[in-house]
């Protein structure tokens, strides 16, 4: 090999070199640039662990609340169940008392029913016996039918109080003072007169005098003629024919009732017209 041929292949060789050193001197500032950016990101890593740990600590913190939190509730409600436990029970203590209570309410309900019962038997006998009584004495209108009478005024022909009342009134006749005739009771008060005539033994021929007559009030009484007669049949007790007589002539009956005087017949009548 010339001297020339030696000369050219060592610049070929320092030429290579020259390259691969710029290759070398290439890699190492890459490389450079590489760990550079590695050394940031791992910075930037570490700074976010740190702030992941600090959240972890708070997160951590918050759990151990939670947990202190979640154990008070559970104290809570290990309370609530015992206390509900015991409120059950007394609740139903308080269910079985009621049931007693129901039961005894049930039993005094019964008695005092009985006790009803048997105080309106004995009402009405009692009622019976002084009725037949009266009856038998001829006392039956002042005793049995008068204290009654406003009663069955107020409550089946809205009459409050009356302009005057006579009982037993045997009046002599204004045109002849030797005919007399004897009302049992009698009553009025604005346009209407209720006319009551009282027998021991109701029947229809006794009767019969008493639902046909329409002038004894207008000629006994001048000063009332023109009004409205309401007339009352009253007794003891009455016949089933005798109440239908009187139902058939508009004619109220009463009679003695469970405890007191009744008109047995007003929704047949009905209403005086």
């Amino acid at each position: 090999m010339s001297t020339r041929d030696r000369v050219d292949t060592l610049e070929d060789a320092l030429k290579e070199l020259a390259y691969a050193g710029r290759r070398t001197e290439m890699s190492l500032d890459r490389l450079s640039r590489e760990m550079k950016d590695f050394k940031d990101e791992m910075a930037a890593f570490k700074d976010e662990m740190a702030v992941f740990k600090d959240e972890m600590a708070v997160f951590k913190d918050e759990m151990a609340a939670f947990k202190d939190e979640m154990a008070a509730f559970k104290d809570e409600m290990r309370s609530f169940k015992d206390d509900m436990t015991g409120f059950k029970g007394e609740m139903a203590d308080f269910k079985d008392e009621m049931i007693l209570f129901k039961d005894e309410m049930a039993d005094f309900k019964d008695e005092m029913t009985a006790y009803k019962d048997e105080n309106r038997r004995e009402a009405r006998r009692m009622n019976q016996q002084w009725g037949a009584l009266a009856n038998k004495m001829g006392t039956f209108v002042e005793d049995m039918v008068l204290p009654n009478f406003p009663h069955i005024l107020e409550r089946y022909f809205g009459v409050a109080e009356v302009d005057d009342l006579l009982v037993r009134r045997r009046k002599p006749h204004p045109a002849d003072r030797s005919r007399r005739k004897e009302f049992d009771l009698l009553a009025w008060t604005g346009d209407t007169v209720y006319w009551n005539e009282t027998k021991s033994n109701p029947t229809i021929e006794n009767l019969l005098a008493f639902v046909e007559d329409d002038q004894s009030i207008a000629e006994y009484f001048p000063e009332l003629a023109g009004k409205r007669c309401v007339k009352i049949a009253s007794a003891l007790s009455m016949p089933k024919a005798v109440i239908d007589f009187l139902t058939a002539n508009s004619c109220y009956a009463m009679i003695l009732g469970d405890e007191t005087m009744d008109l047995v017949n007003f929704d047949e009548v009905g209403s005086p017209s």
